[in-house]
């Protein structure tokens, strides 16, 4: 999205590909899913409350999973295991959407983005799933 890296830093937000390899190695593979680009910056931070969110648990998760599953959660546990550093993450968010709920219209956006975001991980449309990849 133009313009979301000056509002906040993304790098530390790039999981896909920590979750991917993770999944690889357990020998499962994800359903693809199709995306859209974000139609600006409120509706991306938007989406990116839904998702950070979601990670709140991943710590406590991955410390179970360590003491029923530690040979998988070893060779497997990195996706898990970054959601340690979530604390700095959370802050950084809330900091960019307190600079963009100055404006009534981005805050609308936000919401959308985010309400969104929600009905998506409720409701996926799988593209391309291996199964319809073998058809």
């Amino acid at each position: 999205t133009p313009g979301l890296d000056a509002v906040i830093d993304i790098a530390p937000r790039l999981f896909a590909p920590v979750l991917e390899k993770d999944l690889a190695t357990l020998g499962r593979f994800p359903d693809l899913y199709e995306t859209t680009s974000f139609k600006g910056v409120a509706q991306a931070l938007g989406w990116m409350y839904v998702v950070e969110r979601g990670r709140l648990m991943n710590g406590m998760l991955h410390r179970h999973l360590m003491r029923r599953l530690p040979f998988e959660s070893s060779i497997a546990g990195t996706y898990m295991a970054g959601s340690s550093a979530l604390g700095l993450r959370w802050q950084q968010l809330a900091s960019a959407l307190d600079g963009v709920s100055k404006n009534p219209l981005m805050v609308t956006q936000v919401v959308n983005g985010a309400l969104e975001a929600f009905r998506v991980m409720r409701h996926p449309t799988p593209h391309n799933t291996p199964q319809q990849k073998a058809a």
